[in-house]
């Protein structure tokens, strides 16, 4: 379980996860906090505070805290984690820089 404060505009890079998780949406802006967006739609899904959802993981995604002048945090809590001590026990995998770029021109993401 991890606690992650998103800066105004932050935006979290295409990735996925080994596993699924439970985000829930605690601080932020009362008029959208966190935007979530998988790869195959290209579909931004926004979540208020105090609303929480299913990321399946193993689909790639990215997230974004929308607001100009609001921190957002969200609370994350990763099943099926890897072991700390293991080969690959990152809780977070990036897509690689050229996908990435790829997809953002795909999904129209904007990061200037």
């Amino acid at each position: 379980m991890v606690e992650i404060t998103l800066q105004p505009g932050a935006q979290f890079p295409w990735h996925t996860h080994p596993g699924p998780a439970l985000v829930a949406v605690i601080e932020g802006d009362d008029d959208g906090a966190f935007v979530f967006t998988y790869a195959d739609d290209c579909v931004d899904r926004p979540y208020e505070v105090g609303e929480a959802f299913v990321d399946l993981g193993q689909d790639v995604h990215m997230a974004h805290n929308p607001s100009e002048t609001d921190e957002t945090v969200v609370i994350a809590t990763f099943l099926a984690a890897p072991d700390p001590d293991g080969d690959d026990p990152r809780l977070t995998v990036p897509v690689p820089a050229p996908e990435g770029a790829a997809l953002d021109d795909q999904c129209g993401v904007d990061r200037g």
